[in-house]
């Protein structure tokens, strides 16, 4: 991701709004992107309710991560917005230099697609084990 460095901590936020009702977030803080995780906290609230606070992220989760970070490519705004209701996505990047946020319903727009990774990363993180 532009102005993300591999030595840069940043943080990661998802939100998910489904038409039915369902929600949930993820929100993984202090990500070191080179060190895979180290010193991260995960926290998911599903429905409104705190399901997981502080859990430490895994290696393996945060190979994922890294990777997917990695893989963002984005170069400009979608040209077409439609489907305004439905599923609703929101996503946040913060790094020490960068902070980015999208939002869109029902699919990733097209510019969008190199996002897909790291939302199914972390959208995985939220699933009951």
């Amino acid at each position: 991701m532009p102005g993300l460095h591999k030595e840069d901590n940043c943080d990661l936020y998802l939100r998910i709004a489904y038409g039915s009702g369902r929600r949930f977030e993820v929100r993984v803080d202090h990500y070191f992107s080179q060190k895979e995780g180290q010193a991260s906290s995960v926290t998911i609230i599903s429905d409104s309710h705190l399901q997981w606070e502080g859990r430490k992220l895994h290696v393996a989760e945060g190979v994922l991560i890294r990777q997917a970070i990695e893989s963002i490519d984005i170069r400009s705004a979608p040209t077409v917005v439609s489907n305004l209701n439905g599923d609703c996505y929101q996503l946040k990047i913060k790094g020490a230099k960068a902070f980015a946020r999208y939002e869109w319903w029902s699919s990733i727009p097209l510019e969008w697609q190199t996002l897909g990774p790291l939302v199914e990363a972390l959208r995985v993180l939220a699933i009951p084990k």
